[in-house]
This record gives structure tokens, C-alpha cells and sequence, in this order.
């Protein structure tokens, strides 16, 4: 029988083929094992940024919250600080409301000449009249225009009523004045 090789006869040289076939394999093998290592630490890398993220967006919220129960206790600081100017307000208002009265007094007391006599003082609401004796009508309008000019009056100092009497010899001139 005749046997015929259509393969052709084999070639023991044919080694570089292998070693190329080889060589190409493992720098195939390399390349394969690079882009594992290399999508590897590509993902490290990112998981590392994702936790690093979350972790400053942890402190980030918290540090949110603690401003926003500072801004909470500013407004209520505020607040307080409102409410207690406006009762400050409130105490010196009562205060020189209370004081008025002294001053007016301290004011008459200053402005009262020598001639002139007080009797009697009536406070009604922000009225006060005033009697008293003096020796002369001149002294009366004197106390009247130093009252007026101390300033604790805003409306002109009113006489209301002037009459004359005569005490062991002496003519008095008896008066009543108003301030408002």
C-alpha cells in the first residue's frame, strides 16, 4: 500500500514557532495580568475616595448639625438679648417716670425766691398745682418764669388765681399756680 503525507514531512527546526507562539502567549498572559492589577488598584483607589468622601460627608452633616443648634442658641440669645433690652427700656422709662415728680420738686425747691411761700402741692395725673403766699406779685412771676425755664415743664406755667390779705400788718398776696 501506498501511504501518501499530504502534511508534508516534519520539520524538527520548527522550534522558533513555538518560542514566538510562547513569547506571544505570555505577553499576552502579562498584559492580562497588568490590566487585573491596574483595574485593581484603580478600584482600591476609588473605594479608598468613597470612603474618604463619606467620611467627610459625616463630618460635614455633623458639623451642620452642631451649626445649626449654634444658630439655634443665637436666636435664642437674641431673643433674650431683645427681651431684656426692651424690659431695660421699660425700667428706665418707669424710672424717669418715677423721677419726674422729684424733679419738678428739686426744680420748685431751686427755684423758689426768698419771698415766696408753698402751702400746699396737688398731683393729679401729670398736673400739679401749686398754692402758696408770697409778698409780691413780682415774686410770684419770678417763681413762675424760673420754674418755666428749669425746663421740667413743657406747657407754660399757668396762674390760676392771685388774691390779697393782710397777716399781722403784712400784705400777703395768696396764689395758685398749675404746670403741666
Amino acid at each position: 500500500m501506498i501511504a501518501v503525507n499530504l502534511l508534508g514531512p516534519a520539520r524538527p527546526g520548527n522550534v522558533t514557532n513555538d518560542r514566538r507562539a510562547r513569547r506571544t502567549a505570555w505577553i499576552g498572559v502579562t498584559f492580562v495580568a497588568l490590566a487585573v492589577i491596574g483595574s485593581g488598584m484603580a478600584w482600591w483607589s476609588t473605594r479608598a475616595d468613597v470612603t474618604r468622601l463619606d467620611r467627610e460627608m459625616a463630618n460635614v452633616e455633623a458639623e451642620a448639625v452642631r451649626l445649626r443648634a449654634a444658630s439655634r442658641d443665637a436666636e435664642h440669645m437674641f431673643a433674650r438679648r431683645t427681651a431684656l433690652l426692651d424690659r431695660q427700656t421699660a425700667i428706665n422709662r418707669e424710672h424717669e417716670t418715677r423721677l419726674a415728680p422729684v424733679r419738678v420738686l428739686e426744680t420748685i425747691g431751686q427755684s423758689l425766691p426768698a419771698d415766696v411761700w408753698l402751702t400746699s402741692l396737688h398731683q393729679r395725673g401729670t398736673r400739679l398745682d401749686i398754692d402758696g403766699r408770697a409778698l409780691s406779685l413780682q415774686a410770684i412771676t419770678d417763681f413762675a418764669a424760673r420754674i418755666q425755664h428749669a425746663g421740667v415743664v413743657t406747657t407754660p406755667v399757668e396762674v390760676l388765681s392771685t388774691s390779697s390779705e393782710t397777716r399781722d400788718g403784712t400784705t400777703l398776696v395768696r396764689f395758685s399756680l398749675r404746670l403741666d
